[in-house]
């Protein structure tokens, strides 16, 4: 009978190749020979910081409206003293304003004149002639700074010309006399306002009341106007 062999191994441990036992080594090798050229290149790097650039904020642009509500800001100016109402304000040249009704949430301030006496060398309306004094200049606002044009019921203002006042006017006055033959008796001394770039005859324009030299004027709108006192002619 023919007989059959097989190899049988001599131990359990699995065959491998032996150019395969040799290879891992050599892979190792190389590559703990390539982290440690990394680590040195890495080494040999100056350590630098780079500081991080410093510049100014942009600048903060002011929106639309806050620029016009700038320009409409009332800018100088003194509140009248008083509540309920019924104020006091004290003007240019030692003058007393006193105003009664003010509407509830309405302010009234006069407002800094720079020059008066540019003020008063301003265009006049046709018929006015020496604008001799400058009371103030009366405004109204809310506490927010809005302004108030319109009053639902009518606001009572008073103020007094002086005679030193009128005195004011006597070099126009004397002019008067020389080229027109118009004597001082004849010259109305007259509440104005100034509006619309010129001054203006108060009592066309609002109801007025004049008793010797106290004007009493009755409004139901108001911007911001000086007011004070003139002559026709």
């Amino acid at each position: 009978m023919k007989r059959f062999s097989r190899d049988v191994p001599q131990n359990n441990t699995p065959s491998v190749r032996k150019d395969a036992r040799h290879a891992w080594p050599a892979l190792t090798l190389v590559s703990m020979l390539v982290i440690i050229a990394l680590l040195s290149s890495c080494a040999r790097l100056p350590f630098t910081s780079t500081p991080s650039e410093v510049t100014e904020p942009p600048p903060t642009e002011v929106p639309a409206t806050t620029e016009a509500a700038a320009t409409e800001s009332p800018g100088e100016r003194t509140a009248c003293s008083g509540g309920d109402g019924k104020f006091t304000c004290h003007g240019l040249s030692d003058h007393i304003l006193t105003l009664e009704n003010v509407p509830v949430g309405a302010i009234p301030y006069l407002l800094d004149i720079s020059d008066e006496a540019a003020l008063r060398e301003a265009p006049r309306e046709e018929g006015i002639g020496c604008i001799f004094v400058v009371v103030g200049d009366l405004a109204f606002y809310e506490e927010d700074d809005e302004p108030v044009h319109t009053f639902e019921t009518p606001v009572t203002g008073v103020y007094t010309l002086t005679e030193e006042d009128k005195a004011a006017c006597s070099d126009y006055l004397a002019t008067l006399a020389t080229e027109q033959g118009i004597k001082e008796n004849e010259v109305d001394y007259i509440p104005v306002y100034f509006s619309d770039g010129m001054w203006k005859d108060l009592s066309e324009d609002y109801e007025v009341v004049i008793d010797g030299n106290t004007i009493t004027m009755t409004v139901t709108t108001w911007g911001d106007s000086p007011i004070g006192g003139g002559t026709k002619p």
